[in-house]
């Protein structure tokens, strides 16, 4: 439930509306006329919306296990640590999003509930594109008997680079889509 609906969700609206807001209350212009470089502007929103969601969800993801599980430390830092890594993949394509286009909400939603939860869910060659996948493939390979009766079809490795690309490749767009921006 974590993986599937809260985090992307909640990283949707806290992402998205990192720049959103500006953008559609023509207030960018006055964070953009500043001397600061726009990868510090970028990173700086980004890492706002994992702190301000990531870390929660992740750490209801670590109270949850370590109380269904009667304190098993393991499988909750495990599953801690894959939420954390799937809300910053989340939160740089949103963040994305959000400078990219005024409709990043609506994509956003379309991405969560056709692209993660029905698409990849079924679509055995999509699990390389979905972070929803790359989450539950982290917490399953941190604890290898987490998640064991889900078909779990990505490894660890796989999807630790996966991810890593997702974070770097989204903040990159996002920071060269704020550099080239014609702000009024």
């Amino acid at each position: 439930m974590l993986t599937s609906a809260i985090l992307p969700l909640v990283m949707l609206l806290l992402a998205t509306a990192a720049f959103g807001n500006e953008v559609g209350d023509r207030t960018l212009v006055y964070l953009v006329t500043k001397p600061i470089a726009r990868w510090r502007i970028v990173v700086s929103k980004l890492l706002a919306s994992i702190v301000v969601g990531g870390i929660p969800v992740a750490l209801s993801g670590l109270l949850a296990v370590a109380l269904i599980e009667q304190g098993d430390a393991g499988g909750a830092l495990a599953t801690s640590a894959g939420l954390l890594a799937g809300a910053a993949a989340y939160a740089a394509i949103f963040t994305w999003a959000g400078l990219a286009t005024k409709q990043a909400l609506l994509i956003g939603l379309v991405y969560v509930f056709i692209w993660e939860a029905a698409l990849a869910a079924y679509l055995d060659g999509i699990r390389f594109l979905s972070v929803r996948r790359y989450t539950l493939a982290l917490v399953h390979g941190l604890d290898g008997g987490r998640l064991a009766s889900f078909d779990i079809s990505l490894g660890a490795g796989t999807a630790a680079v996966g991810t890593a690309v997702i974070l770097v490749g989204f903040t990159a767009l996002a920071i060269r889509k704020l550099s080239r921006m014609d702000v009024p």
